[in-house]
Order: C-alpha cells, then structure tokens, then sequence
C-alpha cells in the first residue's frame, strides 16, 4: 500500500513539472510572438515615416537665380499632349522629321507657392507652359525623358534618361482636369548650363506617382 502511495507521489510529481514545463513554452511562445508583433509595428510605423518624408514638399527658389530652383513638390494635375520637334522651320527638312507626343502636366493644385513662382518665370521656354511642366515623350505606351543635374555628372556628361514604366503612365495619362493625379516631382540641383537639345527633356529628375 505504502509502495503505491509513494508510486502515485511520484506520478503526481513528473505530472506537474511537466505542466510547469509545459505552461513556461506557452508563455514563452505568448511573450514571443507579442515581442515580434511590436517589431513589425515599429517597423511598419519607420517604413510610413519614411515613405512620408520623402514626398514633404521641399522645392524652393534659389535667391540669387530666380529662375532656378530644386527639391521635392507635390502637385495635382492632369497630362496634355502637343507635337515636338527637334527643330524649327528654319531648319531645312524639318518638315520631313517626325514629331513627338510630348507630354505637358498641368497643375491644377498645389500647396508650394515657390513651385508655382518657377513655373511663371519659366514662361517663354517651350519645355512649360502656363501652369505646366513638361515630363517627357509617349512612347511605346511609357512616359520617358532626359534630365540632367550635378549628380548625374559621369565624367562626360550630366544627362540622365528616364522611363516610367506602363502602370504609373496609364495612370498619368488617364487623369483628366475634373479626376486629377497626385505625383512627386523631383528637381535636382544643375548648377552649370544647360544646352536642351532633346525634343523628350524635361526640367524635372524624378516622377513618382503617389496617388
């Protein structure tokens, strides 16, 4: 009677080490997945932050060159098309040479007055127009153009091409003045002259559809 009494102490022993065992993987397993669940909503909340921050509006005038200017600005508007040409009528066979679908965003908002000063001074350039700024060429259905900065400097030139793929062009291409887009435009710093020989350049670097 005693031996089973002691066999039943024993049993009775393993059985609740093994549920302390048992109930410490649990809330180790509890306390694991919450930690992981605080990394991922830390690392959510970072990754917002920064997609934030990168479409704050910067762009500003530059004081001593009015007509100059760099950052990021976020503007509303809707695309129109006119004919390009690498050449005037003057040019002898410029009538032979195709033109281009050249693509002009027209702003119809935004909150960046310095943006809108840019633009007005640019008035007379034919890469704007009132309330507008060329993006680039249609072609192949994408938006493509060239652009030229400092940092694009490669050692024999400053100009850069650029080609939005066909998700973000049918979308720009699809906004109209009463259902307009939302895009991030980039300017760069271009501290030297620039010659715009290339009937797709555009003033603007980078295009990024945000909305």
């Amino acid at each position: 009677m005693e031996k089973e009494n002691n066999n039943l102490k024993i049993m009775l022993i393993i059985f609740i080490a093994l549920s302390v065992v048992l109930g410490g993987f649990i809330l180790y397993d509890k306390v694991l997945k919450e930690d992981n669940n605080i990394s991922n909503q830390i690392k959510n909340q970072n990754t917002k932050n920064e997609n934030n921050d990168k479409f704050i509006d910067t762009f500003s005038l530059i004081e001593d060159k009015p007509y100059y200017g760099f950052g990021r600005v976020n503007v509303k508007g809707y695309p129109s098309i006119v004919q390009r040409k690498n050449c005037d009528d003057s040019y002898e066979g410029c009538d032979l040479i195709p033109a281009e679908d050249y693509i002009m965003f027209n702003i119809v908002e935004t909150k960046n007055k310095d943006f809108l000063d840019y633009i007005k001074k640019s008035k007379g350039n034919s890469f704007f127009d009132s309330d507008a700024i060329g993006i680039g060429c249609l072609k192949d259905n994408k938006i493509s153009y060239y652009n030229s900065a400092d940092e694009f400097y490669d050692g024999s030139s400053y100009y850069k091409s650029f080609e939005l793929n066909i998700n973000d062009t049918n979308k720009i291409m699809s906004a109209t003045k009463e259902n307009p887009i939302l895009l991030n435009l980039e300017i760069l710093p271009n501290s030297h002259p620039t010659g715009v020989d290339n009937v797709c350049y555009s003033f603007v670097s980078h295009i990024e559809v945000t909305k």
